[in-house]
């Protein structure tokens, strides 16, 4: 299809049909159940498994997305303490964070290494990437009431998100996405 108002890639297209089909089977797995319950053929220990077993399947994806957005947050926090902190000292241990604890966690739930990433969850990322940037602003500023190299950052920050997509989050060097914050001090 050579359409140009296609709103998702083909890949996009395929991953949302087998997600719905499996959202499909897991209601039609609970309404069978269901009307076996209703007709006694089906005890109430075992409807309670077939619900309890699709609902994990949907907290799944839940938690899946939060994982993303919480390692999204982290990544994008301690670019903020790169750009803001006054003790340098402290850079390389949050640029070794970033791409040996957050980056690799995005790895696996994106499946970034393979063909067919994770494009629900990717998409979802870009879709809510500005509030989580008002999450990372949060942690900063948490931070900021323990660790005093933070304090000066605070009247600098950002409180526009500086644009970043996940793809770039996940790809660009540490220090050409810190260096896109607008900022008043000299890149470091």
């Amino acid at each position: 299809m050579d359409d140009e108002r296609a709103i998702l890639t083909e890949p996009e297209r395929l991953e949302l049909i087998t997600r719905l089909k499996y959202l499909m089977e897991g209601s039609r797995k609970i309404l069978d159940a269901l009307v076996s319950y209703n007709e006694g053929e089906t005890s109430a220990e075992e409807l309670q498994a077939v619900m309890e077993s699709v609902e994990d399947a949907f907290t799944e994806s839940a938690a899946e997305r939060r994982g993303v957005e919480t390692n999204l947050a982290l990544i994008i926090e301690h670019l903020l303490k790169l750009a803001f902190c006054d003790n340098d000292q402290q850079h390389e241990h949050w640029k070794g964070e970033i791409q040996t604890v957050f980056r690799k966690k995005l790895i696996v739930y994106l499946k970034w290494a393979r063909k067919s990433k994770a494009t629900a969850l990717i998409n979802h990322a870009n879709s809510v990437i500005a509030e989580i940037y008002q999450d990372a602003l949060a942690l900063y500023r948490s931070d900021a009431k323990v660790y005093l190299d933070l304090v000066n950052g605070l009247e600098s920050l950002p409180s526009d998100y500086p644009g970043w997509t996940v793809k770039e989050l996940m790809d660009d060097e540490i220090d050409t996405l810190f260096s896109r914050l607008e900022t008043e001090k000299v890149s470091k």
